[in-house]
């Protein structure tokens, strides 16, 4: 079986790619378009910028910090 070219790539060569485009991306948008964001997430607790997670209403901005 043929390998397909991505699992021979070096990250290297991508990686400026991935910072070039996270540059472009504000938190928010990213929040909202990424594909699918980790269901245990609800589960993140703590201290995040000084910030408790968990007390935090506005789902945007719980998001966030989870990120």
């Amino acid at each position: 079986m043929i390998k397909h070219r991505i699992y021979t790539t070096s990250f290297s060569s991508v990686y400026p790619h991935y910072v070039t485009k996270a540059e472009k991306t504000d938190f928010e948008t990213f929040s909202e378009d990424a594909p699918q964001m980790n269901p245990s997430r609800e589960l993140i607790t703590g201290v995040s910028c000084g910030v408790r997670v968990e007390e935090i209403e506005e789902p945007s901005m719980r998001q966030i910090r989870c990120t």
